[in-house]
């Protein structure tokens, strides 16, 4: 619910600062009209680009794109009846009007200060040297595992087992799971990510090693551990947009800081926590 309310409140905001358009009346087309008031294309992207930046999967239909722009609509209605009665200059909806406009630039503020940050090469590679934790990755283990619904049916693939045939083909021939088709392989996973039963037994294993008979609230398993990864820092290359990413949201915070420390000096920002509703 909190998240329509934003949404709903930064479509509003974005109305009372207006969008306007920088292009020619040509290259945008009119896709509102309400008697004298229009709704171009670029102001309507505009306000789409804000949802979509806050949340990828709106927007991203035809019916969907069409009831927000009779949303825009409706809102821009509602507001201009409202100027009509006057309720634009209400002392609450001016105080509420400077909140939200300020809220805006302060985004574009801080928009603005990320765009003009740029890290150097060296300076990814002294964050990620200096910030190994942010791009670690746990002890993960790969393993292949045969699922059975009986204990019946797991001591028989045990058997199997014993005789000396491919972990691979009894699990093809006897594996409920859909891992089956693959010869039991589930792939690589971290640490705890797996049933807590048959995490405990991989931790247990040797790489090669198979399991005793595992129960778990899905059946009986038995496991074999193919290898393991200890817990590392992935390779400079492998997150280095990750690295850039967070370099810049470092600069630009420190900076932040930095500007409103100086901002507060020189408008000799005051507080006054007794006067706290």
């Amino acid at each position: 619910m909190a998240g329509k309310k934003w949404g709903w409140i930064m479509v509003v905001g974005m109305l009372i600062v207006g969008a306007g358009s920088v292009l020619a009346a040509d290259e945008d087309p009119i896709v509102a009209r309400m008697g004298s008031e229009i709704i171009r294309q670029s102001e309507l992207k505009l306000l789409m680009d804000e949802i979509r930046a806050r949340d990828s999967q709106k927007l991203t239909t035809v019916a969907q794109r069409q009831q927000f722009l009779e949303n825009i609509i409706e809102q821009k209605m509602m507001a201009a009846e409202a100027r009509l009665l006057g309720l634009d200059q209400k002392a609450d909806v001016k105080l509420l009007t400077r909140h939200w406009v300020d809220i805006l630039l302060a985004q574009a503020y801080y928009a603005q200060l990320r765009e003009g940050v740029v890290p150097s090469p060296d300076e990814l590679q002294a964050y990620y040297d200096t910030h190994p934790q942010a791009f670690e990755a746990p002890e993960e283990i790969h393993v292949k595992h045969i699922m059975v619904e009986t204990r019946e049916a797991a001591e028989k693939a045990m058997a199997e087992l014993d005789t000396g045939r491919p972990f691979e083909g009894v699990a093809q021939e006897m594996s409920i799971d859909a891992s089956k088709d693959g010869g039991g392989d589930v792939g690589w996973y971290p640490r705890g990510r797996l049933l807590p039963e048959i995490d405990a037994a991989a931790a247990a294993l040797q790489k090669g090693e198979i399991s005793d008979i595992i129960q778990t609230r899905l059946g009986f398993h038995i496991i074999k551990l193919e290898d393991r990864r200890a817990k590392h820092v992935k390779p400079f290359e492998t997150v280095r947009e990750d690295v850039r990413l967070q370099a810049i949201q470092e600069i630009v915070e420190r900076q932040r800081k930095a500007n409103l420390a100086m901002m507060r000096k020189e408008r000799d920002v005051q507080v006054f926590p007794e006067a706290l509703p």
